[in-house]
């Protein structure tokens, strides 16, 4: 795919077989796609690398228009994200944490307490549990990449204990959401719905009492 040469084997198969195909051309879509992103403007706030920088400050640096362009491209980005609006979303990426971490690095355990909720914006996390039959060894059930998140129970409750041991693969940047920030979000989030629905339900009874009248 990489260059205008003729094949260097022939390749059969020897029982039923089921492939995917790639076309050159959409190949080569792809990687100018992804030097793109690697090489991205830092000065664009579309970019990755514009958002990493706004997250790298601390949080009473960011600036609104810093966190509505986070915002935007974490909406793009990460499924997460797109639960909420984007006033939700500004105030998600105000209380963001960046962290960098090398590889094999294990960020928790299975078992313990979960405290935060983790966005990956590069690098791969592997995600292991304890084996069943085999005292000591653990299963890789899943690696997650860029966009993907983990540790979505620890927002839960206070109690919620980890399902996996989660560690490194490539070095990885993330953003953690701390349980207390995310419950203050959400608790927040629901007192505004509250009070919209109590002040719609005044409109409706005012409404109702002026026809009444008339």
């Amino acid at each position: 795919l990489q260059y205008d040469e003729p094949r260097a084997a022939t390749v059969t198969t020897r029982e039923i077989t089921e492939c995917l195909s790639l076309s050159k051309e959409i190949y080569t879509e792809i990687i100018k796609n992804a030097s793109a992103e690697v090489l991205d403007n830092p000065n664009d706030k579309s970019a990755k690398s514009y958002s990493v920088r706004i997250l790298s400050k601390r949080r009473d640096m960011r600036t609104q228009e810093e966190l509505l362009a986070v915002a935007s491209y974490l909406d793009r980005r990460v499924d997460f994200f797109r639960k909420f609006n984007r006033s939700q979303q500004i105030e998600l990426a105000r209380v963001s944490e960046l962290l960098v971490v090398k590889p094999n690095v294990i960020l928790f355990k299975q078992g313990q307490i979960g405290q935060g909720f983790y966005i990956i914006l590069s690098g791969t996390v592997h995600m292991f549990v304890d084996s069943p039959h085999e005292e000591g060894q653990s299963i890789l059930v899943n690696t997650a990449v860029r966009g993907g998140s983990f540790g979505e129970r620890a927002l839960e409750s206070s109690s919620s204990a980890r399902t996996a041991t989660v560690s490194i693969g490539e070095q990885a940047e993330l953003l953690l959401i701390t349980k207390d920030d995310y419950s203050a979000i959400v608790a927040d989030m629901k007192a505004r719905e509250k009070a919209e629905k109590i002040e719609l339900l005044k409109n409706l009874t005012s409404l109702c009492t002026k026809k009444e009248c008339s």
